[in-house]
């Protein structure tokens, strides 16, 4: 999730300069609202609020990191526009630089494309909304919570799925994510959504 929320801050900071550059002000708004809203906090920080309350203290400090750093860059790129507020919570952010407007501005880093992180969290992503979306359907209150499936042949994913099912399972309204390769040990009267 980190490599993901990375790889989209860069692409982000690559698509704000270009619209900067061209004074296309509005579609740069739109675009870095929609990152803070849709990516941001609707997603990153709900899947690190398991690592931020983990035991492990390596990645409790790499999650706030990360947070701390995307946080950073988007008051970077909203500054332009909201220059007080953004200033305001930039310097709590770092209080070590003497100003957010003397900051340099960010730049698109190579090293940053993780294309198959991305393709993971936009899998977890469509999981979760098709499982929201079915519960809503079936009027399940939001309290009650399922036992998810998820089958795929392909391993990676899979493995992938493993190393962070705990930090989605509150977002899949879930008591407990069970990885198969095939469709075994599931009832025959299981809801199933296909992504």
């Amino acid at each position: 999730s980190d490599k993901w929320i990375l790889n989209k801050l860069n692409k982000l900071v690559s698509k704000v300069t270009v619209n900067l550059e061209n004074y296309d002000l509005g579609i740069e708004l739109d675009s870095i609202y929609s990152f803070i809203r849709d990516e941001f906090c609707d997603w990153y920080i709900e899947m690190a609020k398991s690592r931020i309350y983990s035991e492990d203290y390596k990645e409790k400090i790499q999650v706030c990191y990360v947070l701390n750093y995307v946080l950073g860059i988007a008051m970077k790129l909203l500054h332009p526009f909201m220059p007080f507020i953004t200033e305001e919570i930039y310097g709590a952010l770092v209080p070590e630089e003497e100003s957010l407007m003397m900051s340099s501005w960010p730049v698109y880093r190579e090293d940053w494309e993780f294309p198959y992180a991305t393709e993971v969290i936009e899998h977890v992503k469509a999981i979760t909304r098709g499982i929201r979306n079915m519960r809503a359907e079936m009027n399940v209150p939001n309290n009650k919570r399922t036992k998810v499936y998820i089958i795929s042949s392909d391993s990676k994913l899979l493995t992938a799925l493993e190393v962070f099912k705990e930090s989605v399972k509150p977002l899949m309204l879930a008591n407990d994510i069970i990885l198969h390769y095939e469709k075994k040990d599931v009832a025959d009267d299981a809801v199933s959504i296909v992504v």
